[in-house]
């Protein structure tokens, strides 16, 4: 139980900090005049309302919502969220006593995830669903068995190779290496060095410790492969990554782009970043993704399936990495991994095939995406069921 002490005659408001997709953070409150503590300021937003807070004892996820103003250039701008900018986005809200002479009165409430579509209407008022961050939701889980493989490409756990950050929630598996932080044999992480700043194509990797604890001051990080550096009670090693560092050149439409650079030498065939992805470091679209339908490896050309490319601007630096087809070929070929495939290629029975879209690898049909135009040849992974009676 939480014991709230406040001032006599208390003006409660909600506080509402908002860390987006690229790190800008939002600070708004639903009080009529700026409210300041611990030297950040929280903005009056016209329009701003919070939903009940939906918490049960059951298993339920912990939810609200949140309905603001949007306005062009403002702290709420329709194109950012068109272009994704509040997707997953951080929420904490906290409560305050606006009524004190220095409002230092606060008490947290709720942090979530802003989930789901974004809905807003011609009155250009938006509204986003937040579930709680720390919350198990309680879901049903049924696994299918089939060919593809059916973890997630750069899954630490799982797939284990490593990629970018973030595929397993809550894993700091190739996250910026911290100082005094707890580290095991076998842990990943990365850092930046350079300008403009990249991860210098490699990624470091505990191979030994003592205390098991990282530096007060960071060393110097050796970006050379197989080089080791002492960070206080860890040893680091320094390894070869599959995402490497990218600079855009120009910028055609949409979904294409040139680099200024081959990221990688194995990147020269075509085939390299067919599947693969993007994610961007720096500029507008700093922490989007976006997956590739084609790669030059002559020209350095990328065409991406989402459409996100536009939004970039010359000299905006990246992260380019292969990705993966879940088939068995690949996985054994490609990333030497197949002893953590978690398809089941040696299925028999009755065969029902389901077409798919592979990034890279199914043709498209069509220069426009006409979805009437036949598609000729490409690859199509398909689920497997037994039938009554097969082996």
């Amino acid at each position: 139980m939480r014991t709230i002490t406040l001032s006599a005659n208390p003006r409660l408001r909600a506080i509402i900090t908002i860390t987006r997709r690229d790190e800008t953070i939002i600070r708004v409150s639903n009080s009529m005049l700026a409210i300041t503590n611990g030297g950040d300021t929280w903005l009056p937003s016209p329009g701003l309302s919070l939903s009940d807070f939906t918490e049960r004892n059951d298993g339920t996820v912990p939810s609200t919502s949140l309905s603001v103003s949007m306005e062009r250039s403002g702290l709420f701008d329709p194109r950012d969220v068109d272009t994704g900018q509040f997707e997953n986005a951080l929420v904490e809200i906290d409560i305050i006593n606006a009524a004190a002479t220095s409002p230092d009165q606060r008490y947290f409430l709720f942090i979530g995830k802003i989930i789901g579509d974004i809905r807003y209407g011609i009155d250009r008022k938006a509204t986003f669903d937040i579930v709680g961050k720390f919350s198990t939701p309680r879901d049903v889980f049924v696994r299918k068995y089939g060919i593809p493989c059916d973890a997630n490409f750069g899954d630490p756990r799982r797939c284990k190779i490593p990629t970018f950050p973030d595929v397993e929630e809550g894993s700091r598996d190739l996250h910026d290496v911290e100082t005094s932080e707890t580290i095991a044999v076998g842990d990943r992480r990365r850092f930046l060095s350079g300008s403009p700043a990249s991860y210098n194509n490699v990624y470091l990797e505990c191979t030994a410790i003592t205390t098991g604890i990282t530096a007060d001051t960071a060393p110097a990080y050796s970006t050379t492969v197989d080089a080791t550096t002492v960070d206080g009670g860890v040893t680091w090693t320094t390894k070869n990554a599959w995402a490497r560092s990218f600079v855009v050149a120009s910028v055609v439409n949409s979904r294409n782009l040139f680099l200024t650079a081959l990221p990688d030498p194995r990147a020269s065939v075509n085939s390299w970043y067919g599947p693969g992805r993007i994610k961007m470091l720096t500029g507008y679209m700093k922490n989007r993704a976006a997956k590739i339908r084609a790669w030059d490896g002559t020209t350095f050309q990328v065409e991406l399936i989402q459409p996100i490319a536009e939004l970039l601007m010359v000299g905006d630096a990246g992260e380019i990495a292969p990705d993966c087809d879940k088939t068995p070929g690949m996985c054994l070929d490609k990333y030497n991994n197949k002893n953590n495939y978690r398809g089941f290629d040696h299925l028999t029975g009755s065969k029902i095939v389901t077409s798919t879209i592979v990034p890279g690898v199914t043709p498209f049909p069509g220069p426009t995406d006409d979805p009437g135009a036949p598609v000729v040849g490409g690859y199509a992974p398909f689920a497997v069921e037994f039938a009554a009676g097969s082996d």
